[in-house]
């Protein structure tokens, strides 16, 4: 008699995200901002960071962290990057984002 196999369908994706702050002056924000992945298979959902404050400020920062999750998004088709506007320097001058899967 066979066992039964089970197979986990979610499988964690990770990501290798960095933002670059421009480095004009007043380039950082006190905001909080988002991140969502948009993949070929799935969508992903928004991730807050408002853990990001001090690097953010910073005008010409490179800030990197991970992003795990659990959905098969496929291949990248667009991001979004957003923010809730708060603080006593809510803009920010975004020059780019990378993102990558690891």
């Amino acid at each position: 008699m066979l066992k039964p196999e089970f197979v986990s369908l979610t499988q964690v994706q990770e990501y290798h995200v960095t933002f670059f702050n421009s480095a004009i002056q007043g380039a950082g924000t006190t905001s909080d901002i988002f991140l969502k992945l948009y993949g070929r298979d799935e969508v992903d959902r928004e991730w807050w960071f408002n853990n990001l404050q001090r690097q953010l400020r910073v005008d010409g920062a490179t800030i990197q962290f991970k992003l795990r999750t659990q959905k098969r998004l496929g291949d990248l088709s667009k991001i979004q990057v957003g923010l809730k506007a708060k603080g006593s320097s809510p803009d920010w001058l975004l020059d780019k984002v990378s993102v990558n899967f690891t």
